[in-house]
């Protein structure tokens, strides 16, 4: 299935109560090509409103710590969330709702093929750990996984970005050079 016709399923999916909040049509960000997918939890009010992920606050934040260790989202990586329609109030998404959404990520990770997936905080790196061993097809065999902190934790505790800057620094370096 290819990128356009998984997005054009989650702009019409009507799978659980979420399907109300969406506003835009929903899209990722970056590069599918790149070999690193970043996966989050959910659209913020920014994100619902622009219909991409991480486009708001966090998101800034985000862009800025990658592009200060020379990562430039449009060509090196791919952005994503768990859930593609805004919770009510910027809550987690609840486990039904990630169940309702999931295999668009799932069709995600299919059609990218990706060499390393770095989840941001703890919901999609809980998703990612409970769904590791889901057979994501031939194609995708290595199930690389990095869990790394929410740009929104890092925005609560400044002191972790020196050392988030000097990980993602090196593991994204070892997938650029083949390393991995």
């Amino acid at each position: 299935m290819s990128l356009d016709k998984i997005y054009e399923d989650i702009n019409v999916c009507s799978k659980c109560e979420l399907c109300k909040n969406r506003i835009t049509q929903y899209h990722y960000r970056g590069n599918p090509n790149s070999g690193i997918i970043f996966i989050g939890e959910a659209p913020g009010e920014d994100e619902q409103i622009k219909g991409y992920p991480f486009v708001g606050r966090c998101g800034k934040l985000l862009d800025r710590l990658l592009f200060e260790i020379g990562i430039d989202v449009d060509k090196h990586i791919y952005i994503t969330n768990i859930v593609k329609c805004r919770p009510p109030n910027n809550r987690a998404p609840l486990q039904h709702e990630i169940l309702a959404c999931e295999i668009y990520l799932i069709e995600e990770i299919r059609e990218i093929k990706p060499r390393l997936i770095i989840t941001l905080g703890r919901t999609s790196g809980y998703w990612w750990n409970k769904n590791k061993d889901f057979d994501f097809g031939v194609y995708y065999q290595e199930k690389r996984w990095l869990p790394m902190y929410h740009p929104s934790y890092l925005l609560r505790r400044k002191d972790l970005i020196p050392e988030w800057k000097k990980t993602m620094m090196k593991v994204v370096s070892a997938v650029n050079d083949s390393e991995f």
